[in-house]
């Protein structure tokens, strides 16, 4: 069984006195592993897609299923305990606290899932020695580069052990240089990990590294093809 199956998935938004349609019929099956790239210009529906992929964003219309569970019938309660469990996340902007350090950072999925102080510690450290930032845990984000606090992002998506990521553009901010040594991280704790992959991006270095490519366009999948064999 797929580990994400999504079928006939809608969503549209209020504009003025009418609704435009972002999504429109969008039916995806990612088996568990696979490190899929959806890519596509602005506007496109990428980000829309995944922030309903995620259950952050309802659905108007369509059955998604993640790891066997039923998003579409989810309460919010509900849809926060899972993401806890099975998500991660990855931003184009990080989205770290400025006032914590790296450690701190990686630390508070845990802190949410109830795990005690010295276990969450134990995971964090492993976590950043992971990504390759053994010496920068008690570093505030203003004190490391762009690529460094990308590397604190993605181990705080992998500390609880997700089995799936999910990441929104996240060589957007990077140069070319840091882009590509976060894809060989990524592809590499993908392969190591086992954790499935979908990274939303209209960056063409992302495509030599994913299993799958899959475009977007107007708010439908109109293309796929294998990157590899």
């Amino acid at each position: 069984m797929p580990i994400i199956a999504c079928n006939n998935i809608c969503k549209s938004f209020p504009m003025g006195k009418e609704r435009v349609d972002i999504l429109k019929g969008i039916s995806l099956s990612v088996e568990a592993g696979e490190f899929v790239a959806i890519i596509g210009e602005s506007g496109s529906g990428k980000s829309t897609f995944l922030n309903v992929l995620s259950g952050i964003m309802p659905t108007d219309k369509g059955e998604m299923v993640i790891a066997g569970e039923h998003l579409e019938v989810m309460d919010e309660n509900q849809l926060a305990l899972f993401r806890r469990q099975y998500l991660g996340f990855i931003f184009q902007s990080y989205n770290l606290l400025t006032q914590l350090s790296a450690l701190e950072n990686v630390e508070l999925p845990l802190i949410f899932a109830g795990v005690p102080k010295q276990k969450r510690r134990e995971q964090a450290k492993r976590m950043l020695e992971k990504v390759g930032l053994a010496d920068r845990m008690d570093h505030l984000p203003s004190e490391l580069s762009g690529g460094q606090q990308q590397r604190v992002a993605i181990a705080r998506a992998l500390v609880n052990n997700p089995q799936v990521i999910l990441a929104d553009e996240p060589t957007g901010n990077l140069d070319s240089k840091t882009s590509i040594e976060i894809l060989e991280l990524l592809k590499q704790l993908n392969s190591e990990e086992g954790t499935t992959f979908v990274v939303v991006t209209h960056s063409h270095v992302v495509y030599d590294y994913a299993d799958r490519l899959i475009e977007m366009k107007d708010g439908l999948l109109v293309t796929e093809g294998k990157t590899k064999e």
